[in-house]
Protein backbone atom coordinates (compact mmCIF):
# COMPACT_ATOMS: atom_id res chain seq x y z
CA UNK A 1 0.00 0.00 0.00
CA UNK A 2 1.47 3.27 -0.76
CA UNK A 3 -0.27 6.57 -0.90
CA UNK A 4 -0.01 10.68 -1.52
CA UNK A 5 -0.97 12.78 1.07
CA UNK A 6 -2.48 15.59 -0.32
CA UNK A 7 -6.20 17.49 1.06
CA UNK A 8 -6.59 19.22 -2.36
CA UNK A 9 -10.12 17.88 -3.97
CA UNK A 10 -9.01 18.41 -7.21
CA UNK A 11 -5.75 16.42 -7.14
CA UNK A 12 -8.23 13.36 -5.73
CA UNK A 13 -10.81 13.43 -8.08
CA UNK A 14 -8.06 13.66 -11.15
CA UNK A 15 -6.67 10.80 -9.37
CA UNK A 16 -10.06 9.29 -9.44
CA UNK A 17 -10.40 9.61 -13.67
CA UNK A 18 -6.80 8.45 -14.37
CA UNK A 19 -7.79 5.18 -12.79
CA UNK A 20 -10.96 5.00 -14.77
CA UNK A 21 -9.15 5.87 -17.68
CA UNK A 22 -6.86 3.15 -16.91
CA UNK A 23 -9.18 0.59 -16.50
CA UNK A 24 -8.42 0.37 -13.01
CA UNK A 25 -11.38 -0.16 -10.16
CA UNK A 26 -11.04 3.02 -7.54
CA UNK A 27 -13.29 3.73 -5.17
CA UNK A 28 -13.93 7.22 -3.99
CA UNK A 29 -13.94 8.04 -0.26
CA UNK A 30 -16.29 11.05 1.46
CA UNK A 31 -15.60 12.28 5.04
CA UNK A 32 -19.68 12.73 5.85
CA UNK A 33 -19.79 13.42 9.29
CA UNK A 34 -17.45 14.59 12.39
CA UNK A 35 -18.42 14.52 15.84
CA UNK A 36 -15.95 15.72 18.60
CA UNK A 37 -12.39 16.85 17.76
CA UNK A 38 -10.76 15.51 14.10
CA UNK A 39 -7.94 16.44 11.67
CA UNK A 40 -10.35 17.00 9.03
CA UNK A 41 -13.49 18.20 8.12
CA UNK A 42 -16.10 16.73 6.38
CA UNK A 43 -15.99 16.77 3.16
CA UNK A 44 -12.30 15.62 3.24
CA UNK A 45 -11.95 12.95 -0.30
CA UNK A 46 -9.60 10.24 -0.61
CA UNK A 47 -9.12 7.61 -3.19
CA UNK A 48 -8.01 4.28 -3.51
CA UNK A 49 -7.01 1.71 -6.43
CA UNK A 50 -7.94 -1.88 -6.22
CA UNK A 51 -4.05 -2.41 -5.69
CA UNK A 52 -4.20 -0.33 -2.45
CA UNK A 53 -2.65 2.98 -4.37
CA UNK A 54 -4.15 6.20 -2.79
CA UNK A 55 -4.10 9.69 -2.71
CA UNK A 56 -5.69 11.73 0.08
CA UNK A 57 -5.57 11.98 3.60
CA UNK A 58 -8.36 11.62 6.39
CA UNK A 59 -6.47 11.30 9.60
CA UNK A 60 -3.29 11.78 10.54
CA UNK A 61 -2.52 8.23 9.62
CA UNK A 62 -4.38 6.52 12.13
CA UNK A 63 -7.14 5.36 9.26
CA UNK A 64 -5.80 5.39 5.81
CA UNK A 65 -4.53 1.73 6.32
CA UNK A 66 -7.99 0.15 7.11
CA UNK A 67 -9.99 2.15 4.69
CA UNK A 68 -7.65 0.87 1.82
CA UNK A 69 -8.87 -2.56 2.86
CA UNK A 70 -12.69 -1.35 3.05
CA UNK A 71 -12.11 0.16 0.23
CA UNK A 72 -10.71 -2.83 -1.60
CA UNK A 73 -13.31 -4.84 0.00
CA UNK A 74 -16.39 -2.58 -1.39
CA UNK A 75 -14.74 -2.63 -4.95
CA UNK A 76 -14.87 -6.43 -5.17
CA UNK A 77 -18.36 -6.50 -4.05
CA UNK A 78 -19.40 -3.21 -5.95
CA UNK A 79 -21.52 -1.99 -3.18
CA UNK A 80 -21.56 1.28 -0.86
CA UNK A 81 -20.37 1.15 2.71
CA UNK A 82 -20.81 3.70 5.67
CA UNK A 83 -17.94 2.73 7.86
CA UNK A 84 -17.71 4.73 11.19
CA UNK A 85 -14.65 5.19 13.38
CA UNK A 86 -13.81 6.02 16.75
CA UNK A 87 -16.89 7.17 19.74
CA UNK A 88 -19.42 4.58 19.42
CA UNK A 89 -17.21 2.42 16.54
CA UNK A 90 -17.19 -1.09 15.64
CA UNK A 91 -14.07 -0.96 15.14
CA UNK A 92 -12.55 -1.11 18.38
CA UNK A 93 -9.46 -1.65 17.82
CA UNK A 94 -9.21 1.15 15.47
CA UNK A 95 -8.66 4.47 17.82
CA UNK A 96 -8.63 8.27 17.21
CA UNK A 97 -6.00 9.81 19.39
CA UNK A 98 -8.32 13.21 19.12
CA UNK A 99 -11.16 11.25 20.89
CA UNK A 100 -13.50 12.15 18.17
CA UNK A 101 -15.53 10.55 15.35
CA UNK A 102 -15.92 10.48 11.95
CA UNK A 103 -18.57 8.65 8.93
CA UNK A 104 -17.23 7.80 5.97
CA UNK A 105 -19.07 6.81 2.85
CA UNK A 106 -16.97 4.64 0.34
CA UNK A 107 -18.05 4.72 -3.25
CA UNK A 108 -17.10 2.29 -5.43
CA UNK A 109 -16.50 3.02 -9.29
CA UNK A 110 -18.45 6.73 -8.66
CA UNK A 111 -20.19 8.08 -11.87
CA UNK A 112 -18.28 9.22 -14.88
CA UNK A 113 -20.48 11.80 -15.71
CA UNK A 114 -20.24 12.86 -11.99
CA UNK A 115 -16.74 13.00 -11.90
CA UNK A 116 -15.90 14.37 -15.71
CA UNK A 117 -18.19 17.42 -14.33
CA UNK A 118 -16.76 17.75 -10.71
CA UNK A 119 -12.99 18.14 -12.46
CA UNK A 120 -14.46 20.33 -15.09
CA UNK A 121 -16.33 22.66 -12.95
CA UNK A 122 -12.79 22.90 -10.24
CA UNK A 123 -10.46 23.59 -13.58
CA UNK A 124 -12.66 26.01 -14.86
CA UNK A 125 -12.49 27.68 -11.22
CA UNK A 126 -16.18 27.63 -10.17
CA UNK A 127 -17.50 26.31 -7.22
CA UNK A 128 -18.46 22.63 -7.05
CA UNK A 129 -21.18 21.12 -5.46
CA UNK A 130 -21.35 17.38 -4.32
CA UNK A 131 -24.79 16.59 -3.24
CA UNK A 132 -24.46 12.55 -2.47
CA UNK A 133 -27.95 12.00 -4.32
CA UNK A 134 -25.91 12.35 -7.46
CA UNK A 135 -23.77 9.66 -6.44
CA UNK A 136 -25.97 7.19 -4.61
CA UNK A 137 -29.14 7.44 -6.82
CA UNK A 138 -29.61 3.84 -5.07
CA UNK A 139 -29.43 4.96 -2.10
CA UNK A 140 -31.64 8.12 -1.27
CA UNK A 141 -32.05 7.46 2.61
CA UNK A 142 -28.30 6.97 2.89
CA UNK A 143 -27.53 10.22 0.79
CA UNK A 144 -30.35 12.70 2.21
CA UNK A 145 -29.10 12.01 5.72
CA UNK A 146 -26.09 13.95 5.06
CA UNK A 147 -25.57 17.70 4.17
CA UNK A 148 -24.72 19.21 0.81
CA UNK A 149 -20.43 19.71 -0.01
CA UNK A 150 -19.05 22.59 -1.68
CA UNK A 151 -15.76 22.58 -3.45
CA UNK A 152 -14.00 25.86 -4.06
CA UNK A 153 -10.96 25.85 -6.71
CA UNK A 154 -7.49 25.43 -5.45
CA UNK A 155 -5.88 28.83 -4.29
CA UNK A 156 -4.16 30.57 -6.69
CA UNK A 157 -1.24 32.98 -6.76
CA UNK A 158 -0.13 35.49 -9.04
CA UNK A 159 3.77 36.91 -8.43
CA UNK A 160 4.56 39.96 -10.27
CA UNK A 161 8.27 40.96 -9.79
CA UNK A 162 12.23 41.20 -10.46
CA UNK A 163 14.90 39.00 -8.74
CA UNK A 164 15.22 36.15 -5.72
CA UNK A 165 12.25 37.16 -4.05
CA UNK A 166 9.50 36.32 -6.79
CA UNK A 167 11.46 32.89 -7.76
CA UNK A 168 11.50 31.90 -3.60
CA UNK A 169 7.87 32.71 -3.32
CA UNK A 170 6.57 30.74 -6.44
CA UNK A 171 8.69 27.66 -5.60
CA UNK A 172 7.18 27.56 -1.61
CA UNK A 173 3.52 28.39 -3.47
CA UNK A 174 3.41 25.59 -5.92
CA UNK A 175 5.10 22.91 -2.66
CA UNK A 176 2.46 24.18 -1.00
CA UNK A 177 -0.02 23.02 -3.64
CA UNK A 178 -0.78 26.28 -5.16
CA UNK A 179 -1.49 26.84 -8.22
CA UNK A 180 1.27 29.67 -9.09
CA UNK A 181 2.04 32.12 -11.91
CA UNK A 182 4.66 34.53 -12.48
CA UNK A 183 5.12 37.34 -14.04
CA UNK A 184 8.49 38.48 -14.91
CA UNK A 185 10.43 40.84 -17.03
CA UNK A 186 13.65 38.66 -17.45
CA UNK A 187 13.18 36.23 -20.62
CA UNK A 188 15.99 34.39 -18.66
CA UNK A 189 14.59 33.59 -15.30
CA UNK A 190 11.14 33.23 -17.06
CA UNK A 191 12.60 30.15 -19.11
CA UNK A 192 14.65 28.94 -16.35
CA UNK A 193 11.19 28.94 -13.60
CA UNK A 194 8.94 27.13 -16.75
CA UNK A 195 11.38 24.36 -17.04
CA UNK A 196 11.12 23.73 -13.36
CA UNK A 197 7.50 23.09 -14.07
CA UNK A 198 6.23 26.87 -13.02
CA UNK A 199 4.05 28.68 -14.89
CA UNK A 200 6.17 31.27 -16.06
CA UNK A 201 5.56 34.33 -18.13
CA UNK A 202 7.21 38.08 -19.51
CA UNK A 203 5.83 40.95 -18.06
CA UNK A 204 5.48 44.74 -18.43
CA UNK A 205 3.26 47.28 -16.85
CA UNK A 206 1.20 47.19 -19.95
CA UNK A 207 0.80 43.60 -20.94
CA UNK A 208 -0.47 42.40 -17.47
CA UNK A 209 -4.37 41.03 -17.15
CA UNK A 210 -5.64 41.49 -13.93
CA UNK A 211 -8.84 39.42 -14.95
CA UNK A 212 -7.80 36.32 -13.94
CA UNK A 213 -7.45 37.53 -10.46
CA UNK A 214 -10.63 35.79 -9.25
CA UNK A 215 -11.57 35.20 -5.32
CA UNK A 216 -9.93 32.71 -4.90
CA UNK A 217 -6.28 33.90 -6.32
CA UNK A 218 -3.54 36.44 -3.87
CA UNK A 219 -1.90 38.96 -5.66
CA UNK A 220 1.60 39.61 -4.83
CA UNK A 221 3.84 42.18 -6.26
CA UNK A 222 7.71 42.01 -5.77
CA UNK A 223 9.51 44.98 -7.12
CA UNK A 224 12.62 46.88 -5.85
CA UNK A 225 11.79 49.25 -8.58
CA UNK A 226 8.14 50.30 -7.07
CA UNK A 227 7.27 52.56 -10.04
CA UNK A 228 7.17 49.36 -11.83
CA UNK A 229 4.45 47.76 -9.36
CA UNK A 230 1.96 51.06 -9.22
CA UNK A 231 -0.46 49.90 -12.76
CA UNK A 232 0.14 46.62 -11.75
CA UNK A 233 -1.33 47.61 -8.69
CA UNK A 234 -3.83 49.41 -10.09
CA UNK A 235 -5.19 46.39 -12.14
CA UNK A 236 -5.19 44.00 -8.92
CA UNK A 237 -7.23 46.59 -7.07
CA UNK A 238 -9.87 46.49 -10.53
CA UNK A 239 -9.92 42.62 -9.38
CA UNK A 240 -11.49 40.54 -7.10
CA UNK A 241 -8.29 39.09 -5.64
CA UNK A 242 -8.84 38.25 -1.70
CA UNK A 243 -5.49 39.29 -0.96
CA UNK A 244 -2.69 42.05 -2.61
CA UNK A 245 0.34 42.69 -0.96
CA UNK A 246 3.36 44.43 -2.24
CA UNK A 247 7.09 44.50 -1.07
CA UNK A 248 8.76 47.64 0.42
CA UNK A 249 9.74 48.91 3.80
CA UNK A 250 6.84 50.83 5.64
CA UNK A 251 8.23 54.22 3.96
CA UNK A 252 8.21 52.80 0.46
CA UNK A 253 4.41 51.56 0.88
CA UNK A 254 3.60 55.39 2.44
CA UNK A 255 4.83 56.40 -0.78
CA UNK A 256 3.20 53.83 -2.75
CA UNK A 257 -0.25 54.65 -1.35
CA UNK A 258 0.01 58.18 -2.25
CA UNK A 259 1.23 57.44 -6.09
CA UNK A 260 -2.12 55.19 -6.13
CA UNK A 261 -4.46 58.00 -4.04
CA UNK A 262 -2.96 60.88 -7.00
CA UNK A 263 -4.10 58.08 -9.65
CA UNK A 264 -7.95 58.30 -8.00
CA UNK A 265 -8.36 55.15 -5.74
CA UNK A 266 -9.66 55.43 -2.69
CA UNK A 267 -9.00 54.93 0.39
CA UNK A 268 -11.17 51.75 0.86
CA UNK A 269 -9.24 50.46 -2.04
CA UNK A 270 -6.18 51.43 -1.06
CA UNK A 271 -6.95 49.70 2.15
CA UNK A 272 -6.67 46.04 0.55
CA UNK A 273 -2.81 46.41 -0.38
CA UNK A 274 -0.86 44.82 2.39
CA UNK A 275 2.05 46.18 3.11
CA UNK A 276 5.13 45.58 4.08
CA UNK A 277 4.11 42.00 3.00
CA UNK A 278 4.16 39.02 5.43
CA UNK A 279 2.89 37.62 8.62
CA UNK A 280 6.48 38.31 10.57
CA UNK A 281 8.78 41.29 9.53
CA UNK A 282 10.97 42.84 8.47
CA UNK A 283 12.76 39.85 6.40
CA UNK A 284 15.84 40.32 4.30
CA UNK A 285 16.21 36.63 3.31
CA UNK A 286 14.14 35.53 0.22
CA UNK A 287 13.29 32.33 1.58
CA UNK A 288 11.97 33.35 4.46
CA UNK A 289 10.31 36.12 3.09
CA UNK A 290 8.33 33.66 1.42
CA UNK A 291 7.34 32.01 4.30
CA UNK A 292 5.84 34.91 5.85
CA UNK A 293 4.35 35.99 2.80
CA UNK A 294 2.44 33.13 2.44
CA UNK A 295 1.59 32.83 6.25
CA UNK A 296 -0.01 36.02 5.64
CA UNK A 297 -2.07 34.75 2.72
CA UNK A 298 -3.09 31.42 4.23
CA UNK A 299 -4.54 34.01 7.06
CA UNK A 300 -7.09 35.78 4.38
CA UNK A 301 -8.09 33.20 2.79
CA UNK A 302 -11.99 31.17 3.30
CA UNK A 303 -12.14 27.47 3.71
CA UNK A 304 -12.21 25.62 0.53
CA UNK A 305 -14.56 22.96 1.88
CA UNK A 306 -17.98 23.59 3.45
CA UNK A 307 -21.46 21.90 4.06
CA UNK A 308 -24.14 23.52 3.86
Amino acid sequence: MFGQITSDPLSVLEYLATARNAGSPCALVVLVSVEGPASRSPGTLMAVRDNGEYVGSLSNGCLESDVVSQAQETMAANQVRRIRYGAGSDYLDIQLPCGGAVVLLIIPDPSPTWLDRAITCLHSRKRFDLDLRDLLPGNLELAESYPRIQYQPRLQLAICGRGAEPVALAHLAQSSGFGVKVYLPESEEVARLAAQGIDAQIISPTAFDGASLDNRTAFVAMFHDHDYEIPLLGKALASRAFYIGAMGSHRTHEARLVALQDLGYSATELNRIHGPIGLVGPMKDPQRLAISVLAEILGEESPQIQTV
